[in-house]
Order: structure tokens, then C-alpha cells, then sequence
């Protein structure tokens, strides 16, 4: 057993049970995350493999994560990480970890989820592998195709799910909104970044933001988060007003948005500005949510703000 393994498997919690099948379950802490209710049957599993890999899937919200020997230490593990409460800094100790038997001469087999989880999508729209294959393969030249590829494959290295992917404050949401422009450029195609980009009845385009100190993350955190949360009230229209362009028709107060109008925050509230997740409302400690931001944003903007009214002189 390597030293990630052991990590997460040390890291489960105390109620879990292992299966004949050879699967550890217990409730499963993602689902509370990705809008579903807090899971209380053991519907979250783990597999551990002899050969270093770790499985895990949530059989209640679809939630999926794998580490593979060899292999990055993807976000959506290092996310599942967070949600067993392992530390952050653990965390990274272990990215590097990761990053040291990826140097190493060590063969692995890539293993691939196949998920049928279905999201209804506006008229005449296309997912990207549908379009792909059906709309868009047989026009190509081979190159073209090779380097939509080679594109695809370099999100999947990063741990890029193709419907969901929790970005850092770092290049790669603009490397990821380049490589979006430049598959699209191949086929005479735009991107839009707009936080309504078609009216309907419907979800709008958002860029929710995870904010911690370091006082969030320590014992007594909650108190911190609600002190911060009290300093963005006041300055609410000055958030808005770097957020992104167009944001009013996204933030109406239907489509699990709070009215651009008005703040309002509250824990687990997939309606409010800012949200508490239950887990750190649980825990005491963790991060606040701002769920205001859109997805044409500029990240560098919304984190100087956030952190000029939190940390700052405002």
C-alpha cells in the first residue's frame, strides 16, 4: 500500500463497512456538494486495488474519483480529499508524492468511468463528444482532428471532468477557456462566455468562488467565515460591479440564484450570494462560497476583491 492509499483509506469514516465485493462504503460526503441531500445509507464506495489505484464513486449524486500509480493526482481526488477531511496542506504533500512516481519508471493502465448521468441541455445544443463524432469528425482534416485530440487529452492529464471541474486560481481556467476558443476556431465556431448565453428556463453560467484564510480553516473558523461574511454585505455592489459583465441576467433569484439586487447567505442555501457549505457549517471551520461571480469573469479580479473586503482595509 503506497502512501496515498494508506492516507485515504486512514481518512474514511469510522462508520464504514467492507462489501464481499471487495468495496468499502460508507455515507458518502460528496453529495451535500453537488445539490442532493446528505447521504445517511452508505451509498459512497472506495476500491482499492493491489496495484496502488484507488477507486471512488458515489452511487447517490454520481460523484467519481480515481487515482492511478503513476498518474497526477487529479482535482476531482484532491476535491474528494477535502471532503473526508484531509488537510490541505496533506493534500498537496501528497500532489508531490504523485508527482514523484509519475518521474518514476512505473507501467499503469488508464481506466476510464462511463457515466449516464443526463442533463438536459438548451435547444439544438450538442455535448462535446457527441458533436464531435457526429457533427464535426467526419469534416476534418487529419491534423485538425489529431490536434482536437491531443487537446482533449491534455484536459484529461489534469484531471479535467468534460462536465464538471473545479478551477484554482491559476492559468488554467485561462488555458482552458484558450484550448475551448481554439477547438472552436478550428471549426469556424465561437465560445461564449456570456452568464445567460440562451433565455430559457434554466441554469445560467456562474463562476463560484471557494474562499478560505487560514483563520476559516482553524478550530473556532466559524466565526471568521461569519465576520467576513458580515465585511461583504455592505460592499455588495462593488463585488457585483467586477463579477462579470451581464451578470443581471443570471443572478434573478430563480435558478438557484440569489437577486443581484440583494445579499443574502446561509448554510447549504444553493439560493443565497454566499453559501456555507453544511460540512464546514458541521465542522466548525472550512471556507465560505460566493456564488455571485459569472463565468466571464477575470478570476484575478473577483480574488482581489475578496480578498481587499476580507483581509483588506474595507
Amino acid at each position: 500500500m503506497n502512501l496515498i492509499q494508506n492516507t485515504i483509506l486512514n481518512s474514511l469514516p469510522a462508520n464504514k463497512k467492507k462489501t464481499p465485493s471487495g468495496w468499502i462504503s460508507f455515507n458518502a460526503p460528496c453529495c451535500i456538494h453537488n445539490g442532493e441531500t446528505q447521504d445517511k445509507k452508505k451509498r459512497g464506495g472506495i476500491m482499492a486495488g493491489a496495484d496502488g489505484t484507488l477507486s471512488y464513486h458515489c452511487f447517490n449524486c454520481g460523484y467519481k474519483a480515481s487515482y492511478v500509480l503513476g498518474r497526477k493526482l487529479t482535482q476531482k481526488m484532491r476535491t474528494f480529499m477535502g471532503y473526508i477531511g484531509i488537510a490541505d496542506d496533506t493534500i498537496k504533500k501528497l500532489a508531490i508524492e504523485a508527482m514523484r512516481h509519475e518521474e518514476g519508471d512505473i507501467k499503469y493502465e488508464k481506466k476510464k468511468f462511463v457515466s449516464f448521468h443526463k442533463k438536459q441541455m438548451p435547444k439544438n445544443t450538442h455535448s462535446l463528444d457527441v458533436w464531435l463524432e457526429k457533427y464535426v469528425a467526419k469534416d476534418l482534416t487529419a491534423p485538425q482532428y489529431n490536434k482536437i485530440d491531443g487537446l482533449l487529452n491534455y484536459l484529461k492529464v489534469r484531471g479535467i471532468d468534460p462536465t464538471w471541474y473545479d478551477f484554482m486560481y491559476s492559468p488554467d481556467m485561462w488555458v482552458a477557456r484558450w484550448l475551448m476558443e481554439k477547438i472552436c476556431d478550428i471549426n469556424g465556431l465561437a465560445v461564449s462566455l456570456d452568464p445567460k448565453p440562451v433565455t430559457g428556463d434554466w441554469n445560467g453560467a456562474g463562476c463560484h468562488t471557494n474562499f478560505s484564510t487560514k483563520g476559516m480553516r482553524e478550530e473556532g473558523g466559524d466565526d471568521v467565515i461569519h465576520k467576513a461574511i458580515k465585511k461583504l454585505k455592505p460592499l455588495h455592489q462593488g463585488h457585483i460591479d467586477v463579477y462579470g459583465s451581464g451578470n443581471e441576467k443570471r443572478l434573478t433569484g430563480e435558478h438557484e440564484t440569489c437577486p443581484i439586487t440583494e445579499f443574502r447567505w446561509g448554510v447549504s442555501d444553493r439560493g443565497a450570494s454566499v453559501r456555507v457549505p453544511w460540512q464546514v457549517d458541521k465542522d466548525g471551520k472550512g471556507y465560505l462560497e460566493d456564488r455571485r461571480p459569472s463565468a466571464n469573469c477575470d478570476p484575478y479580479l473577483v480574488a482581489w476583491r475578496l480578498i481587499k473586503t476580507i483581509c483588506g482595509d474595507d
